[in-house]
């Protein structure tokens, strides 16, 4: 059910290191809770991998098969954001969601923030190309300019991404309201969240170091490119990075949402049991 009261801003700074500690000790101290929440999100991942692999030859089935995999991600990031938000005992992970109102609400505000993303991401990667192209710059700086890049395409979607958390909990927030939540704290959202990144970023620095130096490890080539095409397994393996970067990105959401408003829990989370998500 959306509240109608629109909650007021806080006037208070979002404590970056604060609250990046903060939502890493509620992700791993609630691993349990991560596997329960991530299971059929997880389960429609590979699902519709499969599907994408299968129908690769037709563009338009896979687009469609792309899009569907935000599904997925709403059904975890909805579980997630009332787990932090209301409270294990009032909003614990089910193992086998329910589809609501959070969900369709929550998932239109992610397409357009998502979208924001990507459209000012594909401007700056085509700005940063006429720029290479006519300056012949040296790669050195096409990758600082990615490095600091990256950022500023981020900044105007972490504007908007307190919808996201509102959403999740039925609490009438709309793009302006969260717009004027975070402001002056644009640079500090950016932070936090990149910080909540660092799992995926550390993997993947891993994965790249190991790829290298597969060449002189104890194990034939043959045998690391046998390991490296089971496809099942590679899912599986990058899906546990994946899963607590996204966990501790929609902690450090939920966090900031809280901290940058006045809304609390609905008295019936507390008083009146569990909170439907019906």
């Amino acid at each position: 059910m959306l509240r109608l009261e629109t909650p007021r801003a806080s006037f208070m700074k979002l404590p970056v290191w604060e609250t990046n500690r903060k939502a890493y000790q509620l992700v791993f101290n609630g691993l349990g809770h991560l596997g329960t929440a991530a299971f059929v999100p997880f389960c429609l991942n590979l699902l519709i991998a499969a599907l994408i692999q299968i129908g690769s030859a037709h563009n338009l089935l896979s687009l469609l098969l792309l899009f569907l995999d935000a599904v997925p991600a709403t059904i975890f990031a909805v579980s997630w954001h009332r787990l932090v938000l209301l409270g294990p005992l009032n909003a614990p992970p089910r193992l086998l969601p329910n589809w609501s109102g959070y969900h369709w609400r929550f998932l239109s505000y992610a397409l357009v923030v998502g979208y924001l993303v990507l459209g000012v991401s594909v401007l700056a990667m085509i700005g940063l190309g006429m720029i290479v192209v006519a300056s012949d710059a040296p790669a050195v700086f096409v990758l600082l300019v990615v490095v600091f890049g990256l950022p500023c395409a981020f900044y105007p979607s972490l504007r908007l991404s307190l919808v996201l958390p509102a959403a999740a909990v039925g609490v009438r927030v709309g793009l302006e309201d969260s717009w004027r939540y975070t402001r002056g704290e644009g640079w500090r959202f950016v932070g936090v969240t990149l910080m909540a990144f660092l799992p995926l970023f550390a993997f993947g620095l891993i994965n790249v170091l190991a790829a290298r130096a597969d060449g002189s490890s104890a194990m034939g080539a043959q045998d690391m490119a046998i390991i490296t095409n089971i496809w099942l397994l590679d899912r599986v393996i990058w899906a546990i990075p994946s899963y607590l970067s996204i966990a501790l990105t929609v902690t450090v959401l939920s966090l900031a949402f809280r901290h940058r408003t006045e809304w609390k829990p609905p008295s019936e989370a507390d008083d009146r049991g569990p909170v439907s998500e019906t």
